[in-house]
């Protein structure tokens, strides 16, 4: 039996759509309200929308509602979501409302599109389809696979290692079957559903029993599977144009401008980040410099791989400033280091780069001064200043 992804199988007809809450800020696909005094930035709520017409293009299914959030700052004891975790979480869905703090906006996001699909599927499908398009990349090694079936039936809780492996295997889904199929299969499924039960879905909606699945996800799956959606390295960001020997950008971040992002630390203090892809042509010795208080890059991983294949890290960077998942939730400034003070190697291939300023006058309207980014070959012309 085919089941409609427009409406939850089994689930009880959806309740008249009421607001929770007075609206603060409003796009297309979203009505946001924050916990803080501090303006929530264009940047902020660009991605977000993003994100949410991004999973209605992959399913071909849109929603028939704006997606109500309220934002949190980092580290916040968000007490909406005390009565469904057993411990502090950064975020939550509590339907019809996403209460989260940056951090994990796209994952909520991501179980908020789903519910309408099916309200309570098999919980290992729900927390992997919100961790599969959240955005980071995901990996598992072989022997980790085989373990896949242990966690099937079992509440996914705030374990990291079952966390790890729903988004592993549903990001595996999505790239074998597609995102309608996994839907279906996603809306098929149930908390408490049997061994046959299971079986008897994956054979409808997939073509093979749930035993066959599972032996073809260990020996088939990649080890690393790249983030996908606007959230992703290398997706969903301005890109930077090569010129000669490198990308530059000048000019001021503000809250307004439509890219720069905002994390807003408990403490009341405001970080901007903005990123852009660049595209490195020629693997070759670089200078990577800003005149921001910070910076960060990420080499974006494009393909499915598994590990032997994976490019080897920059020699001395620590592995805060790189890796292969995105830095759309960038560590605090003050846990970094001056951005690359000396030639480093980078391969050719598709990176994000980050730069942050901290501003104590956020509430006041007043913004970070102008700010640069460059990403230059060894040896060529240098900038004079690097700041405006």
């Amino acid at each position: 039996m085919s089941c409609p992804i427009l409406a939850g199988c089994g689930d009880p007809p959806l309740p008249p759509f009421e607001p929770p809450s007075e609206s603060q800020y409003s796009t297309e696909k979203l009505e946001v309200a924050s916990d803080f005094p501090a303006e929530l930035c264009s940047g902020n709520l660009a991605l977000m929308d993003a994100q949410l017409r991004w999973l209605e293009q992959e399913a071909g299914r849109e929603l028939r509602e704006p997606t109500w959030l309220m934002m949190y700052p980092d580290d916040a004891t968000i007490d909406a979501c005390l009565d469904l975790e057993s411990e502090p979480v950064a975020g939550c869905w509590d339907a019809p409302v996403v209460h989260t703090t940056w951090g994990a906006a796209s994952h909520e996001l991501g179980h908020a599109y789903a519910h309408p699909v099916r309200a309570r599927p098999l919980n290992l499908l729900q927390e992997g389809l919100a961790e599969a398009t959240e955005g980071t990349v995901h990996g598992r090694m072989r022997g980790s696979r085989e373990k896949l079936g242990d966690y099937l039936f079992e509440p996914v809780g705030t374990n990291t290692t079952v966390y790890e492996a729903a988004g592993h295997f549903v990001r595996w889904l999505l790239e074998e079957y597609g995102m309608t199929t996994t839907l279906e299969m996603y809306a098929r499924t149930r908390p408490g559903m049997s061994e046959a039960e299971l079986s008897a879905v994956c054979e409808d909606v997939l073509g093979v029993a749930r035993e066959g699945l599972l032996a073809g996800y260990v020996t088939d799956a990649k080890d690393y599977y790249p983030g996908v959606g606007p959230f992703a390295c290398g997706q969903g960001a301005e890109a930077l144009e090569w010129h000669e020997d490198g990308v530059s950008w000048e000019g001021e971040m503000s809250c307004d401008d439509g890219h720069s992002i905002g994390r807003y630390l408990a403490n009341g203090e405001v970080e901007f980040w903005r990123r852009w892809r660049v595209e490195v042509p020629v693997t070759a010795m670089y200078e990577v410099t800003t005149s921001a208080d910070g910076g960060a890059m990420t080499r974006c991983l494009t393909t499915p791989i598994d590990e032997a294949s994976l490019p080897a890290m920059v020699d001395g960077l620590e592995h805060d400033w790189w890796g292969f998942g995105p830095l759309y939730r960038p560590p605090g400034i003050g846990t970094q280091v001056p951005l690359f003070q000396a030639p480093i190697l980078l391969e050719a291939g598709v990176y994000d780069f980050w730069i942050a300023e901290r501003t104590d006058e956020h509430l006041l309207g007043e913004y970070p001064p102008a700010s640069i980014m460059y990403v230059e070959a060894h040896g060529a012309r240098r900038f004079a200043s690097l700041r405006a």
